[in-house]
């Protein structure tokens, strides 16, 4: 199979700076790449690439991996059990073969991040659900020994994952905080949805958790912050190393312009960003995934900006 064309260019990985790595997967519900995932790469190729502020930017080189079928055949694999299972009452063995599929797409996950990290480029995952996130940060912590998760999401995903249950998207954020030792903070933007449960484990690790929902975003803008002021309060909670985990429920909180304007403080701090998992892209119609090919573009060029590539 050849390469994929994205942002008008069928660029060589090795000959740039972000690659971008499209992953057939996501839990609990059925993924397809032609579906959800090729419309968002296509429209790539259709949008406006002049920039008000910083003109073409064309320094910054992509490129995008075909998709794995080992991917897609783990993801049918869960599909197929959930199928058998519609009230979701699995038995020992369906819980077995559902984690265990995850982690075989987790080990995927870190041998190809660490490749793409090896040869100095910014590995970008897409993909169905945050469940991607756990495959790209153990990669990412075997490279940096003190780094922070900045997740820009409506859902936190941070219910615990018990012994004998089977993981879910829900468990991500929680599963990475447990098991990856290497990250030092996690700093959650726009949250809107979250659990009791959810909320009693940041609140257990507020040194290392820090939330700001929707509703300490708006109060800051009640009392007269201005939007500059409350980004860098996310961001003064970040180490200098940083790794971006985008859900795109976030654009139901923040516009694409609020979005970058945030990146554009990130990278004026002269943090970071060291990896990117853009996620959540199932089940969206054409308008949403015009709107996340196009926030897709402002993340991988603000990775450029940051890099003095425009």
């Amino acid at each position: 199979m050849g390469l994929i064309k994205i942002f008008g260019h069928t660029n060589n990985p090795l000959n740039s700076e972000v690659v971008i790595v499209p992953v057939n997967w996501t839990l609990n519900s059925t993924f397809d790449f032609d579906k959800h995932l090729r419309p968002i790469l296509n429209y790539s190729n259709e949008i406006e690439f002049f920039h008000e502020f910083y003109g073409f930017q064309e320094k910054c080189k992509f490129a995008c991996e075909n998709f794995s079928e080992e991917t897609t055949m783990w993801n049918q694999s869960i599909n197929r059990i959930y199928e058998e299972a519609k009230n979701g009452d699995f038995d020992g063995s369906s819980i077995h073969l559902i984690n265990e599929d995850f982690k075989k797409l987790t080990s995927y996950l870190d041998e190809k991040i660490e490749y793409w990290i090896q040869k100095e480029k910014l590995p970008l995952l897409i993909g169905g659900d945050s469940s991607l996130l756990l495959g790209g940060i153990k990669a990412v912590a075997r490279f940096k020994t003190n780094f922070g998760i900045l997740h820009l999401s409506e859902k936190p995903f941070l219910k615990e994952l018990k012994k004998g249950e089977a993981i879910t998207e829900g468990n991500s954020l929680f599963s990475v905080g447990a098991s990856v030792p290497e990250v030092s903070k996690i700093v959650a933007v726009g949250l809107k949805s979250f659990s009791q449960q959810e909320y009693s484990i940041q609140r257990k690790n507020k040194e290392k958790i820090i939330w700001f929902s929707k509703r300490k975003i708006d109060n800051y803008k009640f009392k007269g912050d201005s939007y500059q002021s409350i980004c860098k309060k996310w961001i003064n909670n970040l180490p200098e190393f940083v790794y971006l985990s985008i859900n795109i429920s976030i654009l139901k909180v923040l516009s694409i312009n609020e979005i970058e304007f945030a990146l554009q403080t990130l990278i004026d701090s002269r943090r970071k960003i060291i990896g990117v998992d853009f996620n959540g892209v199932d089940k969206v119609g054409k308008e949403m995934q015009i709107e996340i090919t196009r926030l897709l573009y402002v993340v991988c060029k603000s990775y450029g900006r940051s890099r003095g590539k425009i």
